[in-house]
């Protein structure tokens, strides 16, 4: 059987623009708990450059 790979920007990519409020607290829901410390988000800016973002309770805020 083949598996095709999609990262993470490619599914994001297929489910279109979330448009948010400024300081909105943005819920990720999981169909099975990550491992401790496997989580990582990053806020990608339109220059390319991205820093990371701390997930808290599943949430993370949208920028200012």
């Amino acid at each position: 059987m083949d598996y095709v790979y999609e990262s993470g920007w490619e599914i994001g990519l297929s489910m279109g623009t979330v448009i948010v409020e400024p300081n909105a607290a943005i819920t990720i829901d999981f169909n099975k708990k990550p491992c401790q410390g496997s989580l990582k988000v990053a806020e990608v800016y339109e220059d390319g450059e991205e820093e990371m973002v701390i997930v808290e309770s599943n949430r993370i805020y949208a920028p200012q």
